[in-house]
């Protein structure tokens, strides 16, 4: 394990609110030593405003949208060509606690002192729409269980979004880089899938905070919020769940699991959500799309 740790944050953008995008930033300046931004070709994105804030901060402008999974892939080739030894992503709406990164890296490194285990560890998070869900899952059964964490606990999980992990990027020549063509929707949790199966740990952290934006919106389902998308985002999520069940090295456990889920998406789309047709549509072709191996950029 490395004693000093060199930790580059990445930060994903596509068209987004720059006042936010300048408050995380500010947020991450004095927790790592390096901040890189990665903008998939927002028209008329402000480098020159940016620019100003730090001499930590670095700007790549990609000539198009080439997606999230990629963009995470060329923040890691710079990463290790300049010797970090940690990576931690960042949605562009998404805004750590001052003390996050560093509670992060304790957790991870209290679990990697002797031997290399833990491949990730992430934030507890809130939603800045409201909603206060555990944050951390772990499969038990043929369900996904939500787990309670206290500020004093670190937990396994089998799952992180991506916005808030920190990685050991020993873990990604372990298990290899994000998937390119999953484009968006379902990369963390096709790479998560991939840690486990190798044997690698997850850690929740409990006393490591952020504050994110998951989805669109809510759709009210039986008393219950469940995030919600816009219908080319449904035929990327469907898409990408399809594709990863049909992977050969993905468990029995988690085709059901994620089948299921599936099934139920469809209903409250199809019972709760404005837009049915449109809905309908979407989640057919994502269906299909993820059944005829139709990946990347739709």
């Amino acid at each position: 394990m490395t004693e000093t740790p060199k930790i580059i944050a990445i930060i994903v953008t596509y068209h987004p609110e720059l006042s936010h995008l300048k408050k995380l930033i500010a947020a991450l300046l004095n927790q790592v030593d390096r901040i890189l931004v990665v903008d998939n070709n927002t028209p008329n994105f402000n480098v020159r405003l940016l620019d100003e804030i730090s001499e930590k901060l670095e700007i790549i402008l990609n000539i198009e949208n080439f997606g999230l999974a990629t963009a995470y892939n060329q923040a890691c080739t710079i990463a290790k060509t300049q010797g970090y030894s940690h990576i931690i992503l960042f949605d562009q709406d998404s805004l750590p606690a001052a003390n996050m990164v560093i509670r992060l890296y304790s957790a991870m490194s209290n679990t990697n002192q002797h031997t290399f285990a833990a491949a990730a560890a992430g934030p507890k998070y809130e939603d800045i729409k409201g909603q206060k869900l555990p944050p951390f899952v772990r499969i038990k059964g043929f369900h996904l269980e939500r787990i309670e964490c206290s500020e004093n606990d670190v937990v396994d999980v089998d799952h992180l979004i991506s916005s808030g992990s920190l990685i050991d990027l020993r873990a990604i020549d372990y298990v290899g880089n994000f998937t390119d063509s999953l484009f968006i929707d379902c990369i963390d949790t096709e790479w998560c899938l991939r840690v486990r199966y190798n044997n690698l740990r997850l850690l929740g952290v409990g006393n490591a905070f952020m504050t994110h934006n998951i989805g669109e919106n809510y759709l009210n389902v039986l008393g219950r919020q469940l995030p919600s998308h816009t219908s080319p985002r449904l035929r990327y999520q469907f898409r990408n769940q399809v594709w990863i069940i049909k992977q050969s090295w993905v468990s029995w456990r988690w085709r059901i699991i994620s089948s299921i889920r599936c099934a139920k998406l469809i209903g409250a789309y199809m019972v709760f959500a404005p837009n049915k047709a449109n809905n309908l549509i979407a989640i057919s072709k994502g269906i299909f799309d993820g059944l005829a191996n139709k990946m990347g950029k739709i």
